[in-house]
């Protein structure tokens, strides 16, 4: 990940947003459990799609990490 910030094209500045410090184990956890939840969630498609978008995100923050890392 480069060191600036980085924004989807929808992203709208005039609403507020929340930025948070994790140890790459919590993050971990978090995508433990999104994954867990994208399995199970057969009944919405969007939330569904909403969660494999999360899920992929964080697989590449830990694949940076450990890159950075090693």
């Amino acid at each position: 990940m480069e060191d600036d910030i980085l924004f989807d094209d929808d992203f709208n500045e005039d609403l507020p947003y929340v930025s948070l410090d994790l140890d790459i184990k919590d993050v971990k956890l978090i995508l433990e459990s999104i994954s867990q939840n994208a399995k199970l969630c057969h009944h919405d498609p969007d939330k569904k799609e909403s969660l494999e978008y999360m899920e992929s995100f964080l697989t590449k923050v830990i694949l940076e990490y450990n890159f950075r890392i090693d």
